[in-house]
């Protein structure tokens, strides 16, 4: 059986008055890793074509 998963401590957020500060204040709790997706759009805002990568 798995440990449950262990939550971060979101405090360090309070009084942060920016999103920079938030970044910044959080930046040690968040995962490093950047994730991207390619999608082309009409001229409506609709996606009409759209890639989904999987980190396997």
């Amino acid at each position: 059986m798995s440990s449950a998963p262990v939550l971060p401590d979101w405090t360090v957020l309070v009084n942060r008055n920016t999103i920079a500060a938030m970044a910044t204040a959080a930046a040690s709790s968040l995962e490093t890793t950047v994730y991207t997706s390619p999608s082309t759009h009409a001229a409506l805002p609709r996606n009409s074509a759209a890639a989904i990568y999987t980190n396997k």
